[in-house]
């Protein structure tokens, strides 16, 4: 593995291991963003290890990222990676007008977690 692509692999760790940190804490809005936050960058790591470093589209669209990978994404994976991509806003701003529990948060972050593992397969 490239040593710029495993920079992004630890921070992708860091991010879902601060998730489940937060998670803990009670912070749900943040659970979500670091959940889609290291899918990420899981996703661009996988790009610079395929590409170069530098060269991932500057986006935070997870269905962009895999799709111009051109990973076979199974549909349960890929409603998951459209799902979390509908949480950019929601996840950051308090005007958008959503609020999320536990139960909500708990979801993500189980599905974010089992989306790693297949995605960091992939970069194997």
């Amino acid at each position: 593995m490239k040593p710029e692509t495993q920079e992004w692999v630890e921070i992708a760790e860091g991010d879902l291991r601060a998730a489940r940190v937060v998670l803990d804490e009670g912070l749900f809005q943040q659970t979500v963003f670091y959940c889609q936050q290291s899918i990420e960058k899981l996703l661009k790591a996988i790009w610079t290890e395929r590409h170069g470093s530098g060269t991932h589209p500057r986006t935070h669209n997870l269905v962009k990222l895999a799709t111009g990978l051109g990973l076979d994404v199974p549909a349960h994976w890929r409603d998951v990676l459209v799902d979390l991509t509908d949480q950019i806003f929601p996840s950051r701003y308090p005007e958008a007008g959503w609020r999320y529990n536990r139960e909500i948060a708990k979801e993500y972050y189980n599905m974010s977690q089992e989306l790693f593992r297949w995605l960091r397969q992939q970069l194997t």
